[in-house]
């Protein structure tokens, strides 16, 4: 089920994710954005609701600007 391609992706979009970061790109980590909020942010296996984008939206601005200060 398409479930299992996604939850079996993230660690290798993690470990990926570190490689970056040993060869010195600024790469933040947002696969657990979601950890704290108990809503339904998913309509499907990995689509969220608007909900979800304005959280995801607020985290990478959050990471460019602790990038790019």
């Amino acid at each position: 089920p398409p479930e299992d391609l996604v939850n079996g992706g993230y660690p290798l979009l993690r470990e990926a994710g570190n490689s970056l970061r040993k060869n010195g790109v600024n790469f933040t980590d947002l696969s657990r954005v979601f950890r704290s909020t108990h809503d339904p942010l998913y309509y499907d296996c990995c689509h969220v609701v608007p909900e979800g984008s304005r959280i995801m939206a607020r985290a990478i601005a959050d990471a460019i600007l602790r990038e790019f200060p």
